[in-house]
């Protein structure tokens, strides 16, 4: 399976990939963070959470955690202009991402999860978690992104049997 940013996910359907900015700045990663992105407890890194959108209407929200190196540093308007935090990554520090380790699970949506992704509360939504891994196996960012009905999302993986 290929891995893609929600962006580049966005143009392949043939939709226009948006977003709508929630949160951005530097906060304290939370325990669970940590662990996925290897890093100390307490540890310093960089949050965006969006809502992400196709054609101007909501797909999803994703709540991203960079640990971004000493020097580096994304601000709002590149993200806002760029979109893709893949993308920003490559183009500015030489960050590949080249592989993730991700899981799915459902849960149901909170009343303020119902009201930006425009669902009733309690639906059900489709949990993606993701740890993004550089070219040099370092652990970059920790995504969740929270998906609501299938019509607006499908996600399709390729299951081959070892031999």
């Amino acid at each position: 399976m290929e891995l893609t940013s929600f962006s580049e996910d966005m143009r392949k359907r043939g939709l226009k990939p948006g977003q709508i900015f929630l949160e951005f700045g530097q906060v304290s990663a939370p325990d669970k963070v940590c662990k996925h992105l290897e890093l100390p407890r307490g540890s310093k890194v960089l949050r965006i959470k969006r809502i992400r959108t196709g054609n101007g209407e909501p797909i999803g929200i994703q709540d991203s955690y960079l640990a971004l190196g000493s020097g580096q540093e994304l601000v709002r308007e590149e993200v806002e202009h760029g979109g893709s935090i893949y993308a920003l990554l490559q183009d500015k520090f030489g960050i590949f991402p080249s592989e993730a380790d991700e899981t799915l699970e459902v849960t149901l949506a909170t009343a303020e999860e119902a009201k930006l992704l425009e669902i009733p509360e309690g639906s059900p939504l489709l949990l993606n978690e993701r740890t993004l891994w550089s070219q040099n196996r370092k652990a970059v960012e920790f995504v969740s992104i929270l998906y609501p009905r299938a019509d607006r999302y499908k996600y399709t993986v390729r299951l081959t049997r070892k031999s």
